[in-house]
């Protein structure tokens, strides 16, 4: 068991090193130490890590939405690629600069709204964000 987590604890000590801090890679690296002094504290105590551990399916959407929302924030134009494409939805018009835009909008949305949304875990399914991401589309096509 000694080998197996210094093996483990090398592995993260390595990624930790070689990538930077907020990657993909080194949050993996964080969450894999976590899991691993939890697995291990669960072993040691006699438990099963497993009920230790629980379900990690929030967790693994929430990682999944962060990178696809990542994705949605680096799209560019294919024809001028320093154009990102996310500008005009990142932030809300001001509402004292462009009143009429709430007059006809019911329900504003911009994507600083979705990435808070994400921060916080409020997406539990796919389809309530894409939902979200359709309403930006709807309201910028009204």
């Amino acid at each position: 068991m000694d080998d197996l987590k210094a093996d483990f604890e090398l592995m993260v000590s390595n990624t930790k090193l070689y990538y930077k801090r907020g990657s993909p890679e080194y949050r993996d690296a964080q969450e894999l130490e976590n899991l691993l002094g939890k697995a291990v504290g669960s072993v040691m105590a006699g438990e099963d890590p497993s009920q230790t551990l629980g379900d990690r399916e929030d967790s693994d959407l929430g990682e999944f939405l962060e990178e696809l929302f990542g994705a949605i924030m680096t799209a560019a134009d294919s024809t001028e690629p320093s154009r990102l494409l996310n500008i005009v939805f990142q932030l809300l018009p001001s509402r004292k600069r462009y009143p009429e835009y709430y007059e006809h909008i019911s329900d504003p949305m911009d994507l600083k709204t979705v990435a808070e949304k994400i921060q916080k875990g409020e997406y539990k399914e796919i389809p309530e964000l894409e939902k979200d991401l359709q309403l930006i589309f709807s309201n910028a096509r009204s």
